[in-house]
């Protein structure tokens, strides 16, 4: 069985792309509001990410794909979080 490697936002972002990405989930009012403006700000580097990637893709799946990465990143901070605090998981 053939695995496909991960990949990770610096794979295809820039560190601005990323740091833009961040303050986009901090400042959110909702998922939705953050996928509308992670959509805008990827558009105008979809020639370089698809470069980079080797392939066609969908701004909309990427938005999607960072948003899962931030809900990721927020759940695991609040589970150390509560760790920290002795409450486990």
């Amino acid at each position: 069985m053939m695995v496909e490697p991960r990949l990770t936002l610096k794979d295809f972002l820039t560190e601005a792309e990323i740091h833009k990405m961040t303050q986009l989930w901090i400042e959110k009012t909702s998922t939705l509001q953050f996928h509308i403006d992670a959509v805008d700000a990827l558009k105008p580097a979809m020639p370089r990410i698809n470069e980079r990637l080797g392939q066609e893709n969908d701004v909309a799946f990427l938005a999607y794909a960072i948003e899962w990465v931030m809900i990721e990143v927020d759940d695991e901070h609040k589970r150390k979080k509560k760790q920290r605090r002795g409450g486990g998981y």
